[in-house]
């Protein structure tokens, strides 16, 4: 980590780094006039005639154990326990998960500590100057129940792509 005097000072230099590279990204893309006219209608070969994708079914028991089981047993600081010590346990959580997911697919809400994240800078490479921030990208890390959210609305999204033929053939 690059020299600093405290480590609050450390993280408030990274976050402000962090900050001012999202700034100038959207400074860059906001107003950014598209090489494509505005003349160019862009439209499918085959008009969709299939059901749109409106709301999320809620996900079994069995779909929300098995995407757990099939989780690498990785822990965040944020989960309330140890991946490996839920996957002990699931059988006895899995109704209270299973709940908690349902609940999130169906009101197309994720709960608020499904969205927390810890951050933390990772040096690109090992030969790069250490006090250079601009040498850090940031590494976020998820809760281990919100990457499995994901799966489950990947897994539906998927699904009603596939079933309509909406992926692109390659």
């Amino acid at each position: 980590m690059p020299r600093c005097s405290s480590d609050e000072h450390l993280a408030n230099k990274f976050s402000d780094f962090f900050m001012r590279k999202i700034t100038t990204i959207r400074d860059n893309t906001d107003n950014h006039k598209s090489p494509i006219s505005d003349a160019v209608v862009m439209s499918a070969d085959i008009k969709f005639e299939g059901q749109p994708l409106t709301i999320f079914a809620p996900a079994t028991q069995d779909e929300v154990s098995d995407i757990i089981i099939k989780s690498p047993a990785k822990s965040c600081e944020l989960d309330p326990l140890p991946t490996y010590l839920l996957k002990e346990v699931l059988e006895y959580l899995l109704p209270l998960i299973t709940a908690i997911i349902n609940k999130s697919l169906v009101e197309s809400k994720v709960p608020l500590s499904f969205k927390k994240t810890n951050i933390r800078p990772l040096l690109k490479k090992p030969n790069l100057d250490k006090d250079e921030l601009k040498n850090y990208c940031p590494l976020s890390n998820l809760p281990f129940l919100s990457k499995n959210l994901e799966k489950l609305v990947a897994k539906q999204l998927k699904t009603h792509l596939s079933s309509h033929r909406l992926h692109d053939n390659l």
